[in-house]
């Protein structure tokens, strides 16, 4: 046990030294029970421009109990904050009080914690904290000292079960991570502290994204400690608007499973102001990555993708050409995300009977394409399919890509106006120019779906563009979430492979089908082409474009 021990420290201590650009202490110091780590805040400014967290690493032994001693605390310091920041594991923070009164209100568990302390000019603070795993701990120590014109975050708590609480609270599932925190508390003005509703704070959000699928502890600790004071919040984190529908102290985003992502919140009060303590979450269970961070989780989802991409290339390079055949792929596309909304809807169903309700759905919407074309004889089928398909894709994209704050996007009355105007003039454009509307659609649908394959496999997030749409149709507070998905290096090269198959698709078939009538007649048309239709009447000269102009090709 003892080694283990000491392999564990010895790791973590190389993971900080081989990375030059951690603003963390250089040593990782290992705590026994019954030990005090004293942190000294002897060098802290308070007329400093740039506002500082006082940080230690340290491997915590399984079952240790031990103290965290604020020292050397200035006079100016009204308050201070005192932060744990653990791998992977929960642990306990409490005041420095008895076990025995170890109460529900004075104690916090999680794995990024911390406890706001009225200093009243003393130049020590203590706080107790707990590992109850049997096996190490690496954690991050940080405290944070305000003075007296700062606002106190959580000090408004009417929620939580700390009186002062100046950490947040996460959870999530399959759609959504929900992060909740307590309004922040006014200085104090002639020793009375001020009405929560009468003196309201100010209180802005923040967020930034890990690299995706980046699980190691010296990326996770790096990322809290660049979020940990609010010059550094400000300068590394994107600011994340209130929803207009929503408590100004929640915050509700999509998730996106295995690209870790950091939350802090400022509160404002005049000039001065202070951070709450981040909070980290990956979207999925950490303790079993290969399964929860990943959506190719058996070899059914491996294979589809694999045939998925290849389909999707042959759409985009030869869809004109193929013209039925990729109706028909269309019409199963369309048809599989119907039916893959619907099994998702219902929650009754794992990925895989998801997954096969979506393709029964496709093959009975491409079989009905079908019918309809060779019993009208009209192309209007095919218009409205590539039409719709392509306005809705076109829609989600907006609704991937649209900056976080957009209010309207919230109500559903808007959502779907925007979305049927998408669609509307979409299939309006194609009816217009059909030729070059049939291209766009077969090249860009058909080479997101290659990407989209490409996307499953390495973990990146294009797939997001479908998933979110999914997810605003099933889930009733999905509305209220921030999109803003990550956008680094593996989906910035899927975009860009993505951008080149479309050029590439659209000049191979534009060449192609120059000459060429948008759509092929159907079997009904050509079946009444006799010796006694007139030479010049449309059944003839659709008949003999389909003879002349087109490759003897099967649909």
């Amino acid at each position: 046990m003892e080694t283990c021990k000491l392999t564990n420290l010895l790791i973590f201590s190389l993971l900080v030294l081989c990375t030059s650009a951690l603003e963390l202490p250089s040593t990782v110091n290992r705590v026994t029970d019954g030990t005090i780590t004293s942190i000294s805040l002897k060098t802290y400014n308070s007329s400093s421009d740039n506002d500082e967290a006082f940080l230690q690493l340290v491997s915590i032994d399984g079952n240790a109990n031990f103290k965290i001693q604020a020292t050397d605390i200035p006079s100016d310091v009204y308050f201070v904050i005192i932060q744990v920041h653990t791998y992977m594991h929960n642990v306990s923070m409490y005041y420095d009080v008895a076990v025995s009164d170890r109460l529900t209100g004075n104690h916090v568990n999680g794995s990024n914690i911390g406890l706001l302390i009225e200093t009243n000019a003393a130049t020590n603070a203590v706080v107790q904290v707990s590992n109850t795993n049997s096996e190490s701990v690496g954690s991050l120590i940080a405290i944070l000292a305000y003075t007296k014109d700062a606002p106190q975050p959580g000090g408004c708590n009417m929620e939580f079960n700390v009186e002062k609480s100046p950490f947040q609270k996460l959870t999530f599932n399959d759609k959504t991570i929900t992060v909740d925190a307590q309004p922040a508390s006014i200085p104090p003005v002639g020793g009375l502290q001020l009405s929560c509703e009468k003196f309201p704070i100010a209180h802005d959000a923040y967020r930034v994204y890990m690299p995706e699928h980046d699980f190691s502890n010296f990326t996770y600790f790096t990322s809290i400690a660049n979020m940990l004071t609010v010059s550094d919040i400000e300068k590394n984190a994107a600011l994340i608007p209130g929803s207009i529908f929503n408590s100004a102290m929640r915050r509700i985003y999509s998730v996106y499973p295995g690209t870790g992502s950091v939350y802090g919140m400022v509160a404002y009060f005049g000039e001065a102001s202070s951070a709450y303590v981040p909070i980290v979450t990956y979207g999925c269970d950490s303790s079993s990555w290969a399964n929860s961070c990943s959506y190719l989780t058996n070899a059914f989802t491996k294979v589809l993708s694999a045939l998925v991409f290849f389909i999707g290339v042959f759409v985009a390079m030869r869809g004109q050409n193929f013209f039925k055949t990729s109706m028909i792929l269309l019409g199963l596309l369309f048809g599989g995300y119907i039916g893959y909304t619907i099994g998702l809807y219902y929650e009754t169903f794992n990925i895989t009977g998801i997954i096969v309700i979506g393709m029964i759905t496709g093959i009975v919407m491409s079989s009905l394409w079908l019918l309809l074309w060779m019993s009208w004889s009209s192309p209007i089928p095919s218009l409205t399919l590539t039409g719709v398909t392509l306005g809705s894709f076109f829609f989600y994209i907006f609704y991937f890509a649209v900056p976080a704050g957009a209010w309207y996007l919230e109500m559903d009355s808007y959502y779907w106006l925007i979305f049927t105007t998408f669609v509307v003039m979409t299939f309006l454009v194609f009816s217009v120019v059909p030729l070059i509307g049939n291209i766009l659609c077969f090249t860009i649908l058909g080479s997101y779906v290659s990407i989209l394959a490409v996307d499953y496999y390495v973990g990146s997030n294009l797939k997001y563009i479908l998933i979110n749409s999914i997810r605003r149709s099933t889930d009733d507070d999905f509305k209220y979430a921030v999109i803003q998905p990550p956008f680094q290096r593996n989906d910035i090269i899927l975009t860009l492979s993505w951008a080149f198959i479309v050029i590439v698709g659209i000049f191979r078939q534009y060449s192609n089908n120059l000459n060429r009538l948008p759509f092929p007649p159907s079997t009904s048309n050509t079946a009444r082409y006799t010796e006694r239709t007139a030479i010049f009447s449309r059944r003839r000269y659709e008949a003999e474009y389909q003879t002349f102009h087109n490759p003897p090709v099967f649909y």
